[in-house]
């Protein structure tokens, strides 16, 4: 997640290529546009995201005893990349009320009140292109 924040695909450390922002803009766009919203972006983000967008992208995973989730969000301190995962639940239903979800956001929302208490910005980042220059007013997020 965090090379797709950056755009650094290559990985031999070696400098962007202006072509990876639009590929790495259709990887986010993906995350970005996904409908399950039950762990990491569940007290994160309401569910009107029309004007904006959404400022979280996402990708989650499930078996009967686990639970996973990996999000790029997007905060008015930055862009923060949270990767969470649960094993060995006992709570298996295939619900939002499953209380490893439940968790999962509430990991969320301590990371994000922790490291952006400004809350979330849907343009602090390039989500089209990471490689352009961010939205005026709001920080870069890559070179």
């Amino acid at each position: 997640m965090e090379r797709l924040v950056t755009c650094h695909l290559d990985f031999d450390n070696a400098a962007q290529l202006p072509a990876d922002g639009k590929i790495c803009g259709a990887i986010l766009g993906m995350l970005r546009n996904q409908q399950d919203r039950d762990s990491l972006p569940r007290y994160l983000e309401t569910l009107d995201t029309s004007e904006a967008g959404s400022a979280i992208g996402n990708k989650t995973g499930a078996l009967n005893r686990v639970r996973n989730d990996v999000a790029i969000v997007s905060t008015k301190s930055g862009p923060v990349v949270i990767a969470a995962f649960t094993w060995e639940n006992a709570d298996q239903r295939w619900t939002g009320d499953n209380e490893a979800e439940q968790t999962l956001g509430k990991l969320a929302k301590a990371v994000v009140d922790r490291w952006s208490p400004q809350g979330l910005d849907a343009k602090a980042f390039s989500w089209e292109n990471p490689l352009a220059k961010s939205t005026p007013g709001s920080k870069t997020a890559a070179p």
